[in-house]
């Protein structure tokens, strides 16, 4: 059996992230309409989920949207989306099934001005040990927008 689906749809999901949000927007529920909210929401996703799997390039086709393009959307809503969504664990899973080493780097600790990926201009220690993680010489540039944001 291949686990692959399941791993990448909890991957995306992340059912642990949702807990705290269920936690605070449930505060003044009784248990009978907490159990009734997560019937509703699990049903509304698995509803979604299903149609998406079954009538998905259907419905892409229908408006006129390629595959293609719609990776890319979904590529770029990921990468914007507020952490504890999976991000991290998507591209590692992503990278280990394609061979490719997945380096993490914490972009708040290079800052909003940094321009270089040259580990000698960085302004501070734990820069430059985050750029000496990505080894890429003395030559690479890159412009980094929105870093406080969480947005590379």
């Amino acid at each position: 059996m291949d686990l692959k689906p399941l791993v990448t749809l909890l991957a995306i999901v992340n059912p642990l992230a949702i807990v705290p949000f269920f936690i605070h927007y449930t505060q003044g529920f009784s248990g009978a309409q907490r159990r009734n909210t997560i019937w509703v929401s699990s049903f509304s996703a698995f509803v979604v989920i299903a149609v998406s799997a079954l009538l998905g390039l259907q419905i892409l086709e229908f408006f006129g949207i390629s595959l293609a393009s719609f990776q890319v959307g979904g590529g770029m809503l990921l990468l914007i989306s507020p952490p504890g969504y999976g991000k991290t664990t998507l591209m590692e899973y992503v990278a280990d099934r394609l061979g490719l080493i997945f380096v993490r780097i914490n972009c708040p600790a290079l800052g909003h001005s940094m321009t270089s990926l040259d580990p000698s201009t960085a302004p501070n220690s734990a820069a430059r040990q985050e750029l000496e993680k990505l080894n890429l010489g003395n030559n690479a540039e890159l412009t980094v927008y929105a870093i406080r944001n969480g947005l590379v």
